[in-house]
């Protein structure tokens, strides 16, 4: 099962559209929203207090990243394997069709999981995002 874990996450950073895709574009929204509506503020009627707008728009940004990278994925990756006849090596390695799907989701959650820290960084150290629940 990890030789699996390491073949995926290979064949997925040697291809340069999985790492535009997957890594570029939530580290570049989390960029362009911080940018332009990072130190904005607006009124929460709620507490009564401002608040920054990172702070609403930062978990539709790891929501999108979570749909489109690691959701997704594992079907895409099972299909482009069968694809390239990639599912008989795989029987070689006399892995279960659940330990492979497992071991594709653990794949694909550790690469989200990266991208995930990547942009929690930005967005905490240039953008102020508040990490709990009360702002």
């Amino acid at each position: 099962m990890l030789q699996i874990i390491k073949i995926e996450a290979f064949k997925y950073i040697k291809n340069p559209f999985g790492i535009i895709f997957g890594f570029g574009f939530p580290i570049m929204w989390t960029l362009i929203f911080g940018f332009v509506w990072g130190k904005e503020t607006y009124f929460n009627q709620t507490t009564g207090q401002n608040t920054l707008l990172m702070n609403i728009l930062f978990p539709p940004l790891s929501i999108m990243a979570i749909l489109s990278f690691s959701v997704s994925s594992v079907s895409i990756t099972m299909c482009s394997n069968r694809i390239e006849k990639r599912n008989k090596l795989i029987s070689l390695a006399r892995v279960t069709k659940y330990q492979y799907i497992l071991s594709l989701a653990f794949t694909y959650f550790l690469l989200y999981f990266f991208v995930f820290l990547i942009c929690i960084i930005i967005a905490i150290s240039a953008f102020n995002l508040a990490t709990s629940a009360l702002w």
